[in-house]
């Protein structure tokens, strides 16, 4: 999993995608893996729960990124107050639903929801998620 830095908050331009450790040295494919590595806040159910896994991994997290920038820095999942890398890693190989919550709109869950399915093969692709509503719509922004 890579890292996001955002330079200035109001500049979409400003953001950057650094850090592809592991992920760089993988071949592109649709093998699995048996590897259990990543961040933990990031990391989908099949992964924390030592389960075989695909790059279907990387779209949650994808999900999970979204979810937090959208909600101005909320987790859908983990909870600062009760929750520890133990038990987080307990809680995220047990769930079953993903809540988007109240804070994002309604085509902004539908594609959450569809990029942080429990079953990794009802996961949406990168190809999928580019085609959801909320990717292709026209949108006012400051980018010129």
């Amino acid at each position: 999993m890579a890292n996001v830095l955002i330079d200035e908050e109001d500049d979409l331009r400003s953001i950057k995608i650094i850090d592809f450790g592991f992920g760089n040295c993988q071949k592109l494919s649709n093998a699995s893996y048996d590897d259990h590595v990543g961040t933990l806040k990031y990391m989908a159910p099949e992964v924390a729960g030592k389960a075989e896994y695909t790059k279907s991994v990387d779209i949650w997290a994808i999900g999970i990124i979204m979810h937090i920038v959208l909600s101005g820095g909320v987790h859908p999942l983990y909870d600062k107050e009760t929750d520890n890398a133990e038990t987080f890693a307990v809680k995220l190989s047990n769930v079953k639903k993903i809540d988007a919550g109240p804070c994002l709109s309604w085509l902004a869950k539908n594609l959450f929801q569809r990029l942080t399915m429990i079953q990794a093969h009802q996961r949406y692709t990168a190809k999928d998620a580019l085609r959801h509503p909320w990717i292709t719509r026209k949108q006012q922004s400051k980018i010129p």
